[in-house]
């Protein structure tokens, strides 16, 4: 991004909300009859429930991490 003139602001480790996301998904999931009528399975596909649970997976492991970048364009 700084490379095309963006000025970083701010980076946040969305780690603890996403890691908490995707518990409470997983418990909403548990107490459901099926997927819901809007989900992440429209986007993702028939396989969605493998590829969250890699993730999951590798944001548990260290391995990946949600960062939120907060950047602008100097005036």
């Amino acid at each position: 991004m700084k490379s095309v003139g963006f000025e970083l602001t701010n980076r946040i480790d969305r780690t603890v909300f996403a890691k908490q996301f995707f518990e409470d998904l997983a418990a909403a999931q548990s107490r459901a009859d099926g997927p819901p009528h809007l989900g992440l399975h429209l986007i993702m596909g028939d396989d969605t429930a493998i590829k969250v649970q890699n993730m999951v997976r590798n944001i548990e492991g260290g391995l990946i991490a949600p960062i939120e970048i907060h950047a602008r364009l100097p005036i």
